[in-house]
């Protein structure tokens, strides 16, 4: 066997032990919720005169459709306690981001929020920087 040729066969030797993860890997990123099809999600924090708004914001890459639930657990300084639930719809062009509601609480108010998406087979939560 020539030179040529063991490299041709050191190659093909190659390329069959390969054959078997290049197609596990083509499979995984051709199936939905890739790298290229991100679902993502926020929750902004925003002081405006005496309240934190907690405003909770989806964005996708591509059109999605879905629900969404926001829940916000806070503790006020004279020990009260709140949960709040919001969730409902959205629908979104692709690479557009929108806002899905928002939750006010009196400044100085501990909370703890997630935000949980579904879209299809693509999900995502997120949390709030938690105010403790």
């Amino acid at each position: 066997m020539t030179g040529l040729g063991k490299i041709a066969a050191a190659a093909a030797v190659a390329m069959s032990a390969l054959g078997p993860l290049a197609a596990s890997l083509g499979a995984s990123a051709a199936g939905g919720g890739g790298a290229t099809e991100r679902l993502a999600c926020e929750i902004r924090a925003i002081e405006r005169g005496g309240l934190v708004m907690l405003e909770p914001i989806v964005r996708a890459s591509r059109a999605a459709s879905g629900s969404y639930t926001l829940s916000v657990e806070s503790r006020g300084s004279g020990g009260s306690r709140s949960d709040v639930e919001q969730g409902g719809g959205f629908s979104l062009a692709a690479g557009e981001e929108t806002r899905l509601g928002s939750v006010g609480l009196a400044a100085g108010t501990r909370y703890d929020a997630v935000l949980e998406i579904e879209a299809g087979d693509r999900t995502a939560t997120c949390r709030a920087p938690a105010r403790r």
